[in-house]
């Protein structure tokens, strides 16, 4: 059994883990989203706004990874897994799409952004729900 000091830096380490593995998750999928917006609309370009924005998703990604292990705890409450995703799939959205309106009024790109934050943190959520059930990061406790 584990105690004061000792159980508290387990549980830093696991919510690292955590962190960790979402802001990767989310890198990658960002870095692949960004191509593929690149591709359709046909302006290949890596510039400093792109790696900003980049560096921005990989952080929420981070900090989504340590509150969805302390949120959900165990596997089984698919209402607090889904309320964590929305929450930082919403905030993300509604970020964009209040800078999106005021530089412009294109709702289909306002879409695709708002859609794409929503399915980055979801996938983040199932790697993390695969890394619990696989061991290499323990729920929070």
């Amino acid at each position: 059994m584990k105690f004061g000091s000792e159980l508290d830096a387990m549980q830093r380490w696991e919510s690292f883990k955590a962190g960790a593995i979402a802001a990767t998750v989310v890198l990658v999928f960002f870095s692949l989203f960004a191509l593929g917006h690149q591709w359709l609309w046909h302006r290949f370009s890596w510039d400093w706004q792109l790696l900003v924005r980049a560096a921005m998703a990989g952080g929420s990604g981070g900090l989504f990874g340590i509150t969805y292990r302390y949120a959900v705890r165990t596997l089984s409450n698919v209402q607090v897994k889904l309320g964590v995703v929305l929450a930082f799939g919403l905030v993300r959205a509604c970020g964009q799409a209040d800078v999106g309106i005021v530089l412009t009024n294109a709702f289909l790109t306002l879409t695709i952004l708002g859609s794409e934050s929503l399915l980055l943190f979801a996938i983040a959520g199932i790697t993390l729900d695969v890394a619990m059930q696989q061991g290499w990061v323990k729920p929070f406790e």
